[in-house]
């Protein structure tokens, strides 16, 4: 049985300026600000007042941020690398067993941030 809702989402936007689409962005929003707010780089405890410091420290942040993301992709593309292909036999195996093919390729969940992953890694490397 299918339920058929309507819904309204309340924003100071125009229509053709807004989307409902984009609500669905929110939860991966607020987590990568708190990644990079308070879980990440620790800014709230830096108290800079001087605009100037804070901007190059900003900046800093922002690189430190991008290396770490990168190292991320880097070691998650190195993982699907690895992995065996699955072959025509397994995939008609999976399909027997009523288990669709798009579900025998799907990525596994991941368990930790990008950030918190890229950051291990570099840890690693050290």
């Amino acid at each position: 049985m299918a339920i058929k809702t309507q819904g309204s989402l309340i924003t100071d936007l125009s229509p053709t300026e807004g989307d409902a689409s984009w609500y669905g962005l929110r939860g991966w929003i607020e987590c990568s600000y708190r990644d990079l707010r308070r879980d990440c780089w620790q800014w709230q405890k830096t108290r800079l007042a001087n605009p100037e410091r804070a901007e190059r420290q900003w900046l800093a942040m922002a690189v430190a941020l991008l290396w770490t993301l990168s190292q991320d992709l880097e070691d998650e593309q190195a993982l699907l690398d690895s992995q065996q292909p699955i072959s025509q036999t397994q995939t008609q195996e999976a399909q027997k067993n009523s288990v669709s093919s798009t579900n025998v390729n799907h990525r596994p969940v991941r368990q930790l941030s990008s950030f918190v992953n890229g950051l291990l890694t570099i840890l690693v490397h050290l």
